[in-house]
């Protein structure tokens, strides 16, 4: 009993030190640091989808990885045909244009998603359908979704569209036709879905040493980041 007590207080001790609410922090440090910061973040979460079990494997990269691309595919060249089906031309720069639809893509898919797949992810989690993942490197990451969402969308917006708009300039696009349109705005959509959330759904399942549903050693649940009274029998 002593020994399942002292495990315990450990266990909330680190849970203790996770941050939950920092987004405004880094938030203000991202635009010079973001591409640095941003690699950074991949790599941890690569190493550590190594270490998944295949169960877990599946649910990111399969479920939250292909599943993403396919589902933003057809989304978003549908929502680029309704936009645009009836325009002669679709410019590169202005009010509804390639470089406009760009950025605000980049930022409002990762976003949108994260408050999709977040809960989505815990829920599987807290059901017993997907096992947590027991400790990450993340510790700065939000926990609050809404902060979450936020970080990663000006994370994909200062990263993601500079680099596209770059890239459509050095080829120099002006304009498209709107069938071309659609064909970009999918492909990249479903290019930056694929990107982000396997990223979004194992930091969801990693939530677990915030407390979300974590467990104690040796099997003992703790809920709402409390643990359970050691000290009865």
């Amino acid at each position: 009993m002593l020994r399942q007590r002292e495990m315990g207080d450990e266990h909330i001790k680190r849970l203790s030190a996770c941050p939950r609410f920092v987004a405004p922090q880094v938030i203000g440090k991202w635009p010079w640091r973001c591409e640095r910061t941003a690699a950074r973040l991949s790599l941890m979460s690569i190493g550590l989808i190594d270490s998944l079990t295949p169960a877990q494997r599946r649910f990111v990269l399969l479920d939250n990885g292909v599943g993403a691309f396919v589902v933003n595919l057809l989304l978003n060249g549908v929502i680029a045909w309704l936009l645009f089906r009836k325009a002669t031309h679709v410019p590169m720069w202005g009010q509804s244009s390639i470089a406009g639809d760009t950025i605000t893509t980049a930022f409002l898919l990762p976003a949108i998603t994260c408050l999709i797949v977040t809960p989505l992810a815990r829920g599987r989690v807290r059901t017993g359908r997907v096992a947590a993942v027991g400790s990450a490197p993340w510790r700065w990451i939000p926990r609050n979704m809404v902060w979450r969402a936020l970080l990663i969308g000006l994370i994909c917006l200062l990263v993601l569209s500079p680099l596209t708009l770059f890239v459509l300039g050095t080829l120099g696009v002006g304009e498209w036709s709107p069938w071309h349109f659609v064909y970009f705005k999918a492909t990249f959509a479903a290019v930056e879905g694929a990107l982000v959330t396997p990223f979004l759904a194992l930091w969801a399942i990693s939530d677990s040493i915030n407390g979300s549903c974590a467990t104690l050693p040796d099997g003992l649940p703790l809920r709402g980041g409390r643990a359970p009274d050691l000290g009865r029998d």
